[in-house]
């Protein structure tokens, strides 16, 4: 076989790939090389410098993020995929404020999407060994394994890696849900995007705990996203004014982004969408039994948090924003036998007294 026949096949094998996970419903694929994308040595330093907070998952062996030989032996490719999770009636729905409730960042307003997208994904890997025997060793993961997504998704042309460290597609704008597959087969590769921030500084700008520290760089023990879902402990008091009314992450450096202005929705995750995920009564999640909690948050990413932890964010939240109508219940949650929760719904009574001493 002729090189030029070897290339026609090569291409009409990446038609077929692409094919398939259009019609599986991602909105982007791209395809990179299996070898250590060019963020290593930040992402090195960043854990150094314990820039991870309390996440020492992340610092746990951090070279096989970036060794897909280390994920799987004899790895040569990477298909990666994008589905976009923006929705049109985000905003709208973000700008009704109900009283005494709680805002959830954008991506756990659907059914977790770890599952949604494992389950493409292992359809995927299934109907990529029918396309060719080759792909019979494949790997695949959602955010649920130690590899570098967003840096070998912008080395496989699904778009570029905003100063907020999130990765931004040019076509579909930053709200963006990733996964890849590894393989054993050699694929020609995508070529990234030539595309960046430029001057712009946003995200930086908008972020409200100045988490940001440098372009590319953010202190997660400063984010709200990582204080609100990640971390395990008491959340300091200097904190608590900032993260106002979100009970579980945050969207600023996101909503910040010019690239904002292409947002669309994707093909799979608007029949995931749960709306009323929005915003979260405070009393509801302050007087929640753990059988509650699963039942009605078991399936969505809320549940990664846990009980406990929601709890602790709606107490900041109702000393943030809340009535005097919660004081009974935060009473009864102050008496807890769990300290952080205990001390946090203290907090919030203090400051519920203060506001409404001033009216």
């Amino acid at each position: 076989m002729g090189l030029a026949d070897g290339q026609a096949r090569a291409k009409r094998m990446i038609d077929k790939i692409k094919s398939l996970a259009y019609e599986l419903g991602f909105d982007l694929c791209g395809i990179c090389e299996a070898v250590p994308p060019p963020y290593f040595d930040s992402f090195y330093v960043w854990i150094q410098k314990g820039l991870h907070g309390s996440m020492d998952y992340l610092a746990r062996e951090p070279r096989r993020r970036t060794n897909a030989q280390l994920l799987l032996p004899g790895a040569r490719s990477i298909v990666c995929i994008g589905a976009s999770y923006w929705m049109y009636d985000m905003l709208y729905r973000e700008s009704l404020t109900p009283p005494n409730s709680g805002l959830v960042a954008r991506y756990a307003r659907f059914e977790d999407y770890h599952n949604v997208l494992g389950e493409k994904l292992q359809t995927f890997s299934e109907k990529l060994r029918e396309l060719d025997p080759g792909f019979e060793t494949t790997k695949w993961y959602v955010d649920t394994g130690p590899i570098l997504e967003r840096a070998y998704g912008m080395q496989a042309g699904l778009g570029f890696i905003g100063k907020n460290t999130s990765l931004i597609s040019p076509k579909l704008g930053p709200w963006i849900f990733l996964g890849e597959i590894i393989t054993t087969v050699q694929l020609p590769t995508d070529t990234p995007m030539q595309v960046s921030c430029g001057k712009c500084t946003a995200c930086i700008e908008a972020c409200p705990t100045k988490a940001i520290i440098n372009p590319y760089a953010i202190d997660a023990r400063k984010c709200i996203s990582y204080l609100t879902i990640e971390h395990r402990g008491p959340i300091p008091a200097d904190f608590h004014d900032k993260i106002g009314h979100r009970i579980f992450g945050c969207d600023e450096c996101i909503k910040a982004c010019p690239w904002n202005h292409n947002n669309r929705p994707g093909k799979l995750m608007p029949s995931f969408y749960k709306s009323e995920l929005t915003w979260i009564p405070l009393e509801q999640i302050l007087q929640m039994t753990l059988s509650t909690f699963t039942r009605v948050f078991g399936k969505t990413p809320l549940a990664y948090a846990g009980l406990r932890r929601l709890q602790r964010n709606a107490c900041i939240v109702a000393g943030n924003i809340g009535t005097a109508e919660l004081l009974p219940i935060l009473q009864s949650l102050s008496c807890s036998n769990n300290p952080i929760l205990a001390m946090h719904a203290k907090q919030a009574i203090a400051r519920i007294h203060e506001r409404e001493s001033k009216t």
